[in-house]
Parts: C-alpha cells; sequence; structure tokens
C-alpha cells in the first residue's frame, strides 16, 4: 500500500528506521521524491534493510538516509528521470566485512575497507540496471584513508572479482565519496596506504597486440567515434579472462587486416549502442576530481580489481572526447601504459606524478590540443553491467550477432527493401532537408516473445524515442537529411519501450548519402578507367614513364606500417612511391554535378613522405584539391610538405634507417552541391618526391562510389 505523503505509518526495521523514511520522503531533488511503502508490506531481501522506497520513470527520486545513528548515515542516491526500464521499490542495506577477501599484491600495498559494504537493492529481483547513470554517495572512514581519495568498487557475484566504478567526487572534510554507476550491486570504498607515500609498478598483465583489438577506431552515429565501445570491451573482456585472446578473437577474416572484420565493427557498434546514452551522464563528471586524485583513483583501481580502467580526456572548448584503456604504470618514467584504439599497434603513454598530476600524452599530436584540457576516469562498469557485456561477447562468439542483422530491412529510395544483412553495405540517398521519412520491415525470429515490439534509431547524436512496431512488421521513422552524407544509422528492435536491450531481437545499420557522379571513384574496376595519370621530374617538368600511380588491395604501408592501404572496397590507388628522383605524380578526374537529388563527393586520402628536413618548397608533398572549372573556384585545397606546420597529427617512422613522416587517413566529404548543377568539377591528386631529387613521398586515395 502507497501511504499518503500526509501520514507515515512505518514499522521500525533497525536503528533510526522512521528517521530514515522521513529523511527519503522530505529529500526530493529536481521535482522528484521515493515514495515510502509501508515495512509490513516489504520483506526483508538485504542485511540491515532500510524503508522501502517507490521509483517512478517520469520524475528524478533522491533516497537520503540522514539519521546520524545509522552507520551509513549520509548515503545518497540519485535516481534521475527515465533512468528505471519500469517503476521500482528499492531498499538500502549494508554489511561489515567485504564479500572477499582482497588480492595479494592490494593487500600488501596496505588496501583497506574504509566504508561499509553499501546494498542498493530493487525489491523482489526487478531490473537493476538504468538506461542513464545513476549517482551515489557513501561515507568513508577519513582517519583510515588518512588522506588518500577512496576508490569504491562492486562485487561482481558471477564472475567474483571486484570492478570498479566512476568516482567523481571526494568529500575529505565530511568523509563522503561521490560515484556513477549503470546498476545496483554491493559497493564499498578501498584505499591503498602504499599510495601516500609513492606510486608503485602497476601492471595488470593486459598488452598491445594480444588484448587490444587490431581494428582502429572508427565514425560513431553518435559523437565522433567507438573509442569509449573500443576501450570498455577491450577492459571487459580481458577481465573474463577468456582463453582465446581479444587480439586473436577479434579478426573476421585475413589475419592482421581490419577491413573485412565486420563482425567486429557489429560488435562494437552492439557495445556502443548499450553505452553511448549514459556517455553524456558521465563525460563532464569525471574530471572534476583533482589530476592527483585522478591519477590516484586510476592507480587503485588497477591495484585492487587488476584489470584496466578507462581514462577520458575531453576539450574544454567543444572540440570532442577521446576514450582510452589504462593498463599499468611504469614507476621509473612516471607514465600511465595506455591502449588507444586509434592506434591499434603502439602502447601511449601519458605522463603522471604525485607531485603535479597529468604531463604529457605521447600521442598527442594526432590531437587537437584542447583535448587534454579535462582528464577523469571510468571503468567499463560504470556504463554497463556486466551480464550485459557478456551477452555481446556471447552473441560475437556464437555468431548469434549475424542472425539478428537478417530480421530488419529498410527501404531505398527507390521504394526497394533492402535487408540489413551482415557484411551488407546498403547506402539509402537522401535529400538535404531537415526531415527525412524512411520505412522499412521487421521480420519477426521464431523465437521472439515480445508481446510488442519497439523501434529505435539512432544517428547523429540522438536516440530518438522507441515507436512500436506494427503487427504486420512495417515501421515508419525519420532521420535529418540536412548533413546526411556517409552518416550512419543504427536500429535496433527490442521488446521494451524504455529499453533496447529488454527483448532485443534485431539489429541493423545503413548509411544516408547524397547522389555520387564521378565514376569508378573508388577505383573498384581494379584499374584507372575514367581517371588520367601521369607522372612528371620536377627537376625539368619532362614526363616520365612508366607512370607511377598503382591499383592497390588491403594491406598495410611497408613504411606507415599501421595505415590501411585500402579504407572502402576493394581497392585504393597509390600516387606516387617511396623512390627517389624527383618523380611527382599527378592523377585527376572530371565530373559534371547532377540537376538532381542531393550531389555530394565522398572520398579519403592518407601520405606517406620522407623527411629530409629541407627547406618547404624543397620537401616532398601532397596536394588534394577539389576544383570548380566552371567557376574557377578550389572547393577543397589542401597541400601540405613533411611536416608542414598547417597539419598537426603528423605520425612519425624510421624506415630503413630514413626518417618518414605520414598523415593518416583523412575523409573528405563535400554535399549540397545542388547549387553547383551544371558545373564541372575536377578531383586532383598529387604526390611528389623531394625537389632535391634523393627523397620519397606519395599517398593513397580511396571514393566513396
Amino acid at each position: 500500500m502507497l501511504i499518503k505523503r500526509n501520514y507515515y505509518n512505518v514499522a521500525r526495521l533497525g536503528v533510526g528506521a522512521i528517521c530514515i523514511v522521513l529523511s527519503l520522503l522530505l529529500a526530493g531533488c529536481g521535482g522528484g521524491e521515493g515514495f515510502a511503502l509501508a515495512a509490513a508490506n516489504v520483506a526483508t531481501e538485504v542485511p540491515h534493510q532500510s524503508a522501502a522506497f517507490q521509483v517512478p520513470v517520469t520524475k528524478e527520486t533522491t533516497i537520503t538516509i540522514s539519521d546520524p545513528t545509522s552507520p551509513i548515515s549520509g548515503t545518497k542516491i540519485v535516481i534521475p528521470k527515465d533512468a528505471a526500464i519500469d517503476p521500482l521499490t528499492v531498499v538500502v542495506g549494508y554489511e561489515d566485512s567485504l564479500p572477499a577477501s582482497l588480492n595479494a599484491d592490494a593487500v600488501a600495498m596496505g588496501a583497506v575497507q574504509v566504508s561499509k559494504v553499501i546494498i542498493p537493492h530493487v525489491i523482489g529481483g526487478g531490473p537493476f540496471t538504468f538506461n542513464h547513470l545513476i549517482e551515489i554517495t557513501i561515507p568513508y572512514d577519513k582517519t583510515k584513508a588518512n588522506g588518500l581519495p577512496p576508490i569504491v568498487v562492486y562485487w561482481d557475484v558471477k564472475n567474483k572479482i571486484y570492478r570498479p566504478v566512476a568516482v567523481v567526487k571526494i568529500d575529505r572534510a565530511n568523509g563522503l565519496v561521490t560515484f556513477k554507476t549503470s546498476h545496483f550491486s554491493r559497493f564499498m570504498a578501498i584505499v591503498v596506504k602504499a599510495l601516500g607515500v609513492s606510486a608503485p609498478d602497476i601492471d595488470t598483465g593486459f598488452r598491445m597486440g594480444i588484448d587490444s583489438i587490431l581494428h582502429q577506431n572508427f565514425g560513431s552515429y553518435e559523437w565522433g567515434g567507438h573509442c569509449m565501445a573500443f576501450a570498455s570491451m577491450a577492459s571487459h573482456y580481458f577481465s573474463m579472462k577468456n582463453p582465446i585472446k581479444l587480439y586473436a578473437f577479434a579478426q573476421d577474416g585475413v589475419i592482421d587486416q581490419q577491413l573485412d572484420d565486420e563482425l567486429v565493427r557489429s560488435a562494437l557498434t552492439y557495445t556502443y549502442a548499450l553505452l553511448a546514452s549514459k556517455y553524456k551522464d558521465v563525460a563532464e563528471e569525471v574530471n572534476k576530481p583533482s589530476k592527483i586524485d585522478t591519477g590516484l583513483l586510476v592507480l587503485q583501481a588497477m591495484i585492487i580489481t587488476k584489470q584496466p580502467v578507462n581514462f577520458i580526456v575531453t576539450s574544454s572548448i567543444g572540440k570532442g572526447a577521446h576514450s582510452v584503456a589504462v593498463y599499468g604504470y611504469d614507476s621509473m618514467n612516471a607514465q600511465f601504459r595506455i591502449y588507444d584504439s586509434n592506434f591499434p599497434k603502439d602502447e601511449v603513454t601519458f605522463d603522471w606524478n604525485l607531485l603535479t598530476g597529468f604531463g604529457a600524452y605521447s600521442k598527442a599530436a594526432a590531437y587537437d590540443s584542447s583535448l587534454f584540457d579535462n582528464i577523469g576516469f571510468f571503468s567499463d562498469d560504470t556504463l554497463g553491467e556486466s551480464s550485459q557485456f557478456e551477452k555481446i561477447i556471447s552473441d560475437w562468439k556464437s555468431g548469434a550477432l549475424k542472425d539478428f542483422f537478417s530480421n530488419v530491412s529498410v527501404n531505398d529510395d527507390k521504394g526497394i527493401p533492402q535487408i540489413l544483412s551482415f557484411n551488407s553495405n546498403v547506402k539509402i540517398v537522401v535529400p538535404s532537408i531537415k526531415t527525412v521519412t524512411l520505412s522499412g520491415h521487421f521480420n519477426s525470429p521464431a523465437n521472439n516473445k515480445n508481446k510488442t515490439n519497439y523501434l529505435w534509431v539512432m544517428q547523429n547524436g540522438k536516440t530518438l524515442p522507441a515507436t512500436s512496431i506494427s503487427a504486420s512488421g512495417d515501421f515508419n521513422f525519420d532521420v535529418d537529411g540536412t548533413n546526411a552524407a556517409n552518416t550512419e544509422v543504427v536500429i535496433m528492435v527490442s521488446g521494451h519501450q524504455r529499453d533496447k536491450f529488454t527483448g532485443f531481437a534485431a539489429y541493423g545499420k545503413f548509411t544516408l548519402t547524397g547522389q555520387s557522379f564521378f565514376k569508378n571513384f573508388g577505383f573498384e574496376t581494379g584499374d584507372f578507367s575514367n581517371w588520367s595519370a601521369y607522372t612528371y621530374l620536377r627537376n625539368t617538368g619532362s614526363i616520365w614513364t612508366p607512370t607511377k600511380a598503382y591499383i592497390v588491395m588491403p594491406g598495410f604501408d611497408a613504411i606507415a606500417t599501421d595505415i590501411p592501404t585500402v579504407i572502402a572496397g576493394k581497392y585504393a590507388a597509390k600516387v606516387n612511391d617511396s623512390d627517389p628522383n624527383f618523380h611527382a605524380t599527378l592523377i585527376s578526374q572530371k565530373a559534371t554535378v547532377p540537376n538532381i537529388g542531393s550531389p555530394q563527393i565522398s572520398f579519403h586520402w592518407a601520405a606517406v613522405l620522407e623527411d629530409p628536413q629541407h627547406t618547404p618548397a624543397d620537401q616532398p608533398y601532397v596536394d588534394v584539391i577539389v576544383r570548380d572549372n566552371t567557376k574557377a573556384v578550389d572547393l577543397y585545397h589542401n597541400r601540405f610538405y613533411t611536416g608542414d606546420p598547417n597539419y598537426t597529427g603528423w605520425k612519425n617512422y624510421t624506415y630503413n634507417g630514413s626518417n618518414w613522416k605520414a598523415i593518416p587517413w583523412q575523409t573528405v566529404i563535400l554535399s549540397g552541391l545542388a547549387p553547383y548543377a551544371g558545373d564541372e568539377l575536377e578531383l586532383i591528386v598529387e604526390g611528389a618526391d623531394c625537389g632535391l631529387g634523393g627523397h620519397g613521398g606519395y599517398l593513397y586515395i580511396d571514393g566513396e562510389e
């Protein structure tokens, strides 16, 4: 029975229970409160159980335990609006002792429990994971902590291991630590006393090329890329101690060739769908502890759990965010050891010490400098509960992930159904307008037990509200076409209007695009059909034969060994080569912009240039131009000589004793070209040796057809 707000008839459950009830009822925040249930109506399900409180889905609910006689006084749980999948009844309990001993290394370093084991619990075994992160504050023993910031871990009952969550605030004066989590469990605060003196070597056992993923970070339907999914999946997979290591497991086709690893991309996009909506809940919160405290929290998390955790770096001026996995600490060099999904084979380092906090990031040149303005940490289990990751890994292992694709189709711009089958590359041409309505069909699998099926659509930083699918399986949905060129759209079908993963039944993805009008733009004929190509000498201007333009197949560059030779389809072009002697090679293609639909140009290029450190005019260079010949204007133009400061993301290589620099694959999308209808556009691509004849340079070009 729900007790009216002006009358409380609560049986005493323990010390201060009535005070706990009153404080809970009066502690509403942001327009929401927990409503107390009569204690006699709620069975005791956790030790030292408090009063029970009903949590609606439509209001933020704050649960506070403020009775000074309670051992967990100061505990507060904030459950945001729409976080709960269904209305819940929540109690809070506690235990005195840890559920299991800490590992021997942690004990040797002085790891000590500094809080009760706090147990927020959903009565009756209801859903205990949330669609948004909940914030929990628990009291800790200031004396035991001795000034150190406590890390909060939870006990994974199934796997019998401790896992960390993200600490976002430490109130040393009042002995309170606040953390974010996506689920309820048994939570406890711990400090490692050795860190009050020095930062020791820490080795979780994670290794690049063994526990990392070969596939490089790729663009996502939300935010900029899938980095969070890479970092979290790698951390969680490692924690499960699978006999097949992730680097070997996460390869779908030719070993060490990522382009055909479509199942890997799908598993990571599936993971991203689980995490993305919660990422925003933590991205601006985890950087609140000081940079010294952040490092201490990460060190303690790795010591106690022997698992990698995740750093997040964010720009203070809106230049994005990035997530990486931290898997060790080198005390001699005062550096964290990092797996960065943008560098899948390289060990990356991040300087940090107890006195000054964070310093240099070894791959900082590849990012905007402002990206390291804010630094925080979270864990895979901050954003997802263990069983959710394990379901994705299980579907990945069994091949069931492939089956989900076959259950859904989308109609293209001509009204033809396109099944979003595994390994398909469905592209749908849309006009450049704000709202484009598409349609499709859900083919319910035989084992689907959902009474009603719901469609989820994710695009451009948004997850649209779920809509029900008709009994026939037909559905309609809207997408944004204004900047649709090569925008990925992900659709999912579940059996719950508030949760993508309850009754999960289908998954698919496709790409929105404008109308391409160049021919053989991606060299998929296996030759230079529709292209012009020639090589000349920089010192004389005379034509050189044979022409140094080559069709290449998937692989990795011989010098820049982490740069794929092909980025889309089966072929790409290599323009010039590593041989010196004044060569410069140019390829080009002309096309007329059609007066129909939403014409666009989409292509990719990468460069590998030797660095003799000549004057800029004599350095090797690349030149990429999209020119409107009709209007005599350039719609795109980038020319870089080796080491050109106008490009800040140079990658360095030593090859046969020579110094080389590379620009990783760049994506160029020119959409909204309808105003240029009837104009002749020309793509011109040039790669050149140095002007003094002793050093080489070349680039790759690959187009979207």
